[in-house]
């Protein structure tokens, strides 16, 4: 009955309408992969702010020239879809995969996970 988008639960009619959403604003983008955002608006009837999810998800890439309109949610630096710049991502990535992995405990041969102090 209900369906999960990025943590928020929907309808289904809601969750088609979204999808239907993002179909017209891709099959737009890949015909006229240069326009604008205002342009990509007015042509898809798609307002701002769920574009603007569909990049933040990943979903969407945006051109060149439009980079400075999205920032890294960490650094500021511009991005072109996603949260994250490539470079947060990567050390995001790597301080969780430390985070997670296993340590032996010489004295007692027990499995542990790494903790950072907080």
């Amino acid at each position: 009955m209900f369906s999960t988008i990025s943590s928020k639960l929907i309808c289904q009619n809601c969750e088609k309408a979204e999808e239907e959403d993002f179909q017209k604003v891709k099959e737009y983008v890949d015909d006229n992969g240069e326009a604008t955002l205002y342009t990509i608006i007015r042509e898809t009837g798609v307002g701002l702010k769920r574009i603007s999810k569909f990049i933040r998800e990943g979903r969407l890439e945006i051109s060149r020239g439009l980079r400075d309109a999205f920032r890294c949610e960490s650094c500021g630096a511009p991005i072109s879809t996603g949260r994250y710049c490539e470079s947060c991502f990567t050390t995001m990535k790597t301080e969780l995969l430390e985070a997670t992995r296993p340590v032996q405990d010489d004295n007692q041969g027990r499995m542990h996970s790494r903790r950072r102090s907080l």
